[in-house]
């Protein structure tokens, strides 16, 4: 039906504009993700945020990952919740 298509449209506008914000500004991603890239990025627990963010640079696809990760978790109210946060704007 129209209304679902348009749905699904404004759904994955909204996940490539997460996936966008948190990629060009990692600082923005919870500590939870942070934690994750950690991981996987071998620093392990406990970590320190900076040093984590810092690791961050020259692992894109690890970055990639957590993000893709965190995204995928979300709710759907919470994708528009941090869409708001982010932007300022519901859509």
């Amino acid at each position: 039906s129209y209304q679902a298509q348009a749905m699904d449209g404004k759904a994955a506008y909204i996940i490539k504009k997460l996936f966008d914000a948190f990629k060009d500004t990692p600082e923005q991603l919870p500590d939870t993700a942070i934690c994750s890239f950690s991981i996987f990025a071998g620093l392990g627990l406990p970590y320190c945020r900076e040093q984590a963010l810092g690791a961050i640079q020259g692992n894109k696809r690890i970055l990639h990952r957590c993000i893709a990760d965190y995204i995928g978790g979300m709710t759907d109210q919470f994708a528009y919740d941090e869409f708001d946060r982010l932007y300022g704007t519901r859509i």
